[in-house]
């Protein structure tokens, strides 16, 4: 089926449960015409003639589906000249896919033109003040609650991050349902990658590059807090942040996830002996119950694993889903945070609430455990 027809079948049915009532022939005409024929998934055609003809034939198409038929039009590339003749014929607004749609009828064109790179059409209703960068998402899968499109500037180039703050992009706005990556866009910068599957993912040129767009943020007047500075191992930030009384070296943030937390899932090393050091909880609990060194074990920060154990770090501390830092550590294949963990005492025989010991969970580089005597 034709792309841009499968996005008219969502937008009438989202029309339909909204309107309680079907669109008209010339309607669905009007519609259609203001982006067909589409030859992927960011490429069609309009047909800015048969609009003309139509609304000549039916003026109150303009208040009846105006914003309906902009939809489609600012999604794709090829099809600016709806854009323009909708805004020329007093279309103000967007039609609204998304309030309280379950998620069969969601549809948000600025996102969607956003991730297409569709910046003209996007610069032209920004220019018109039909919307703005900061436009907040119905959280689409894998992607936070309240995002804005400058949440999609990570790993993009500098520029597409330039126009989104310059059309209202607000780092500050505050995301949910992020967990343990935090509540903005810099904390979600500063986070070390994830794989598709939510495993801890080294790949050090894609942490390096949403680092680096960290640094741009800041750069831009991003505030910078307490967690954002611990993942980078900013030392004296953390220092002024605490010395300022602004936060507290055990305070909770998203996830219940507390400063020392951050400092050893990011692998910073001053950050996290000084924490330790001013009386930071070594055995701090997420909501989740995983302990600083769950973090360390599964993201193979051995040097971490020294140092939280060198201040009485629990090496059995069970996770809410019954796993230890062993279960972590042999589960994301990280064999030298096992073997460190073994070597410093942690029981090889607690079992999950599936009855698997951390050997018999071993996977990649710990396979090997599995076949020792």
């Amino acid at each position: 089926m034709d792309p841009a027809e499968s996005v008219r079948i969502k937008l009438e049915a989202a029309f339909e449960r909204r309107e309680g009532r079907r669109l008209t022939r010339r309607e669905r005409e009007f519609v259609t015409a203001a982006a067909h024929r589409a030859s992927d998934d960011s490429h069609a055609e309009c047909d800015v003639p048969r609009m003309k003809a139509l609304l000549k034939e039916d003026p109150t198409l303009v208040d009846t589906v105006g914003p309906l038929a902009l939809v489609p039009a600012t999604v794709y590339h090829g099809t600016h000249e709806a854009v323009r003749f909708l805004l020329e014929q007093g279309v103000d607004h967007l039609y609204d896919c998304q309030t309280g749609m379950d998620r069969r009828h969601e549809y948000h064109p600025v996102f969607r033109a956003f991730a297409n790179g569709n910046l003209e059409s996007l610069r032209t209703l920004f220019d018109a003040g039909v919307s703005n960068a900061n436009v907040v998402n119905a959280k689409p899968r894998g992607i936070p609650g309240h995002a804005t499109l400058l949440y999609g500037c990570i790993g993009r180039p500098r520029e597409v991050a330039e126009f989104v703050l310059g059309y209202g992009g607000d780092p500050e706005a505050e995301l949910t349902g992020n967990g343990e990556r935090g509540r903005t866009v810099l904390q979600d910068a500063v986070a070390p990658p994830f794989d598709g599957a939510f495993s801890p993912w080294h790949n050090p040129r894609l942490w390096g590059e949403r680092m680096r767009f960290a640094e741009f943020l800041l750069e831009r007047g991003a505030y910078y807090d307490v967690y954002s500075a611990c993942g980078r191992d900013d030392l004296d930030r953390v220092r002024e942040l605490v010395g300022r009384g602004e936060a507290a070296v055990t305070d909770r943030h998203e996830a219940g996830m507390t400063p020392l937390h951050w400092a050893v899932r990011g692998d910073a090393r001053r950050c996290a002996a000084w924490l330790l050091a001013k009386g930071a909880e070594v055995d701090a609990a997420t909501g989740t119950d995983r302990t600083p060194l769950h973090l360390a074990a599964e993201w193979g920060h051995t040097e971490m694993i020294w140092l939280l154990a060198s201040h009485g770090a629990d090496l059995d501390r069970p996770d809410s889903k019954g796993r230890t830092p062993l279960h972590r550590s042999t589960y994301t294949g990280e064999v030298e945070a096992a073997e460190i963990l073994i070597v410093l005492g942690a029981d090889t025989s607690m079992e999950t609430p599936a009855g698997r010991t951390a050997i018999q969970l071993a996977r990649f580089g710990c396979r090997f455990l599995k076949e020792s005597p």
